[in-house]
């Protein structure tokens, strides 16, 4: 206990406040996660449509998470209740929950045991937070390792054109054409030749560069 009779000293009740007032956006971003619709589910819930049954999508893990949080959040408020003769007065959300913890921080920290309540709190609601960020980082790992391995890729003039048509309206003039006159000016360079058609070959990321760092001169008219 500190000298001022607080379990939780005034450093961490502040630490602890911030935490609390952090619950309500998690929440959302957890029930989001729990009924994601950006990714296939694997088992789970299933519901019926028709003759076929189709899988609901269901984070298991995010609804674990979010349980978690919910029970160490009430546990706490069930304790200042219990300790300091404290009727509760929210509702059974866990939003209801944090809120009136938020209030009663003092209580709290006047309750003995609180010396871990920062702590205790803090490992849930991280846990719950790792629940709703993993999906998203992991699928920008892989839309990045995807981006880098088209860049490396080795093509013909001919390839380079048809890929540019994939690429967006930046690359609608990287013509076969245009591929040789970068070759000409010396923007780009072959990094082999097929023996047996003498077709250079290119990196993809190297053309596409050189391609938006060297545009193309506008003809005058009646020049």
């Amino acid at each position: 206990m500190t000298a001022d009779h607080f379990y939780l000293p005034r450093i961490d009740q502040r630490a602890l406040v911030d935490l609390l007032r952090a619950v309500p956006p998690l929440v959302e971003d957890l029930a989001i996660s729990i009924t994601r619709q950006d990714r296939p589910s694997r088992g789970g819930l299933r519901i019926s449509t028709g003759d076929r049954e189709q899988p609901l999508p269901y984070n298991e893990k995010a609804s674990e998470v979010a349980d978690e949080l919910h029970q160490e959040l009430a546990r706490w408020v069930r304790h200042v209740c219990e300790e300091r003769s404290i009727d509760y007065d929210g509702t059974n959300a866990t939003v209801s929950i944090a809120r009136w913890l938020d209030r009663h921080i003092v209580s709290l920290a006047m309750t003995e045991g609180a010396d871990s309540a920062l702590i205790d709190i803090r490992a849930v609601f991280e846990r719950a937070r790792r629940a709703t960020d993993s999906p998203p980082e992991r699928s920008r790992r892989i839309d990045d390792a995807k981006h880098i391995a088209a860049r490396n890729t080795e093509l013909h003039r001919d390839g380079i054109a048809k890929a540019a048509r994939e690429l967006g309206e930046q690359y609608a003039g990287l013509t076969a054409e245009r591929v040789n006159t970068l070759r000409r000016k010396g923007a780009i360079h072959a990094v082999r030749s097929v023996i047996a058609t003498r077709a250079e070959i290119f990196i993809l990321g190297e053309v596409l560069d050189a391609h938006l760092a060297n545009p193309r001169r506008s003809r005058r008219i009646g020049a």
